[in-house]
């Protein structure tokens, strides 16, 4: 079941305790909703580095101002009219080596190894986001996550789950870099990281800037060099990360934000509209009476607008700077009416095929007393990434190059420089202008399908967060069988089969799910997290 609680003023969720309890103590400290956001996120990569870390490839986040005409001033450097607007994305994609060239990376083993690894990005993405839109440093920020190292955590079955998995693919080498001496903790023994806390205490004392430029950045480099890599110092020094303008759609007088692309949220927004389009025929919505009022024929519409907005993710979707992309087009009304079209004749093709994926990916999402919300997602790939971890630093390397379709002319093929289009798709909800939802989750393709579902759940069925996260869901990337989560009804399943789908259930669908409400009346919030070793925490 969920973890849920009632907040007064300030609360914060996140993939694993250690990571809520992070955020707790820098809201306690004074911070606002992005400083314990960042905090929780610096945590998780200590926690659960598999999922996420600070050699993951990257992520994005969508934060709401309270006040946002006042911010930017303590950049110092006359950026606060880059804050006109009361949300704004970041985007802290990684990018392919400007090395790259076609035919260095095999696209059959691009998950793997050095030349998987792209420059890592969360770093330089919590540091923007911090410096703009926080009030603590990141000394302050990354303490909570740096005593976690040095102190260690208990090893839990989660972890040994993951590298039962991952541990024939990490080199000696790797595996004693994570675990000092290549020892393997037992279930239920410390797991300490001095490596890493070396490498945070010293991004700590002189700035996380030190990560691109200097003895750490020439360490990696050559690091990946020894192993056949084609990441350089130069691609350290270029990268940046970006404040970014969201994608919004409004709805049923709710107003929806995520990242734009090269993140997955607008997928996520053209099944929402198509959804909402073609259930109006099924009668009024029962707001407030939970989730399950339309059976087998609305989940038929979910996944058949589903596997439409799949398909045009394939056809357009890559990085915006490279290709072109019409976001205008994906989310108009006329759009909508082509789907909708499609879905009551019935002529959807059947295609796409489904991608392997675990939910080795994390989000938080915080809210703080002046009314600030945010919520951020943040990834290494696929499990461990690369399934490198540099020696001196117990860093696990990212799998960027993995997220590229090496099909070619395809619009996210890999080219030097280029973004990966990803899966995340944070997302913030507004009424009438005031923060009413936030939420986000790990799971790879699923990102997509189950944000809209999300959405759908809270602004069209009046769910609670709890309620939201144990939802029965479903998921396809445009092909059968659908997948449904393993508590979804018979008859719900019985009615897709008649309707003509194979169905096959699945334990999983997304794991740890962040869901935040705020009490339009009473300011209170909601917030509750689930499906694994999400936690929740607040005041």
């Amino acid at each position: 079941m969920p973890r849920q609680i009632i907040a007064n003023t300030a609360a914060v969720a996140a993939g694993h305790p250690h990571g809520a309890a992070a955020g707790l103590e820098i809201l306690g400290a004074g911070g606002n909703a992005v400083d314990a956001a960042v905090a929780a996120m610096i945590a998780l990569s200590v926690v659960i580095p598999g999922s996420v870390g600070l050699g993951g490839y990257g992520g994005s986040a969508v934060i709401y101002l309270a006040g946002s005409r006042e911010r930017g001033a303590r950049s110092g450097k006359g950026t606060a009219s880059l804050y006109s607007e009361q949300v704004v994305a970041v985007d802290f994609d990684s990018c392919a080596p400007l090395g790259f060239r076609e035919g260095l990376v095999d696209p059959q083993t691009n998950h793997l190894g050095a030349r998987s690894v792209t420059v890592p990005a969360v770093i330089a993405g919590l540091d923007l986001v911090l410096r703009e839109l926080g009030t603590k440093s990141w000394r302050e920020a990354s303490q909570p996550a740096i005593r976690l190292a040095e102190e260690g955590v208990n090893f839990e079955p989660e972890h040994q789950r993951h590298l039962d998995r991952c541990a024939p693919k990490l080199d000696r080498q790797s595996l004693e870099s994570l675990f000092p001496g290549g020892a393997v903790p037992r279930i239920g023994e410390r797991w300490r990281q001095p490596d890493l806390a070396q490498l945070m205490r010293r991004l700590a004392e002189v700035g996380p800037a030190a990560f691109y430029e200097g003895e750490i950045a020439q360490a990696i480099v050559r690091y990946v060099h020894d192993r056949g890599g084609i990441l350089t110092e130069e691609d350290f020094r270029c990268y940046r990360p970006r404040i970014v303008e969201p994608v919004q759609l409004s709805c049923r007088g709710f107003d929806l934000y995520t990242p734009p692309p090269p993140s997955g949220g607008i997928t996520s927004f053209g099944i929402v509209q198509t959804v909402e389009h073609c259930s109006r025929g099924l009668g009024p919505w029962p707001h407030g009476l939970g989730i399950e009022p339309l059976g087998g024929e609305f989940f038929h519409i979910v996944a058949e607008a589903t596997k439409l907005c799949w398909q045009e993710r394939q056809q357009y979707l890559g990085d915006p700077d490279v290709v072109s992309i019409p976001t205008e087009q994906l989310v108009s009304n006329r759009a909508v009416e082509a789907r909708a079209e499609t879905i009551r004749t019935g002529r959807i093709a059947q295609s796409g095929q489904r991608v392997d994926q675990s939910p080795q990916t994390a989000n938080v999402i915080a809210a703080d007393a002046d009314g600030n919300l945010i919520s951020v997602t943040a990834t290494q790939g696929w499990m461990y990434g690369s399934h490198l971890v540099v020696d001196g630093m117990g860093l696990v390397l990212n799998h960027g190059m993995s997220r590229f379709d090496y099909s070619r002319g395809h619009p996210n093929a890999p080219s030097a420089g280029k973004r990966m289009q990803h899966n995340m798709a944070p997302t913030i909800v507004l009424r009438g202008g005031r923060p009413a939802f936030a939420f986000g989750m790990p799971g790879g393709p699923k990102i997509v399908s189950v944000t809209a579902q999300l959405a759908l759940d809270l602004i069209a069925f009046g769910a609670a967060p709890a309620a939201s996260i144990a939802a029965p869901r479903l998921h396809t990337e445009g092909n059968e069988p659908l997948l449904v989560s393993s508590h979804t009804p018979d008859h719900v399943v019985a009615e897709l089969e008649k309707l003509g789908h194979a169905v096959g259930r699945e334990e999983d669908m997304g794991g740890p799910v962040n869901v935040l409400a705020v009490d339009p009346q009473t300011g209170k919030i909601d917030v509750a997290s689930g499906e694994g070793t999400g936690d929740v925490a607040g005041f």
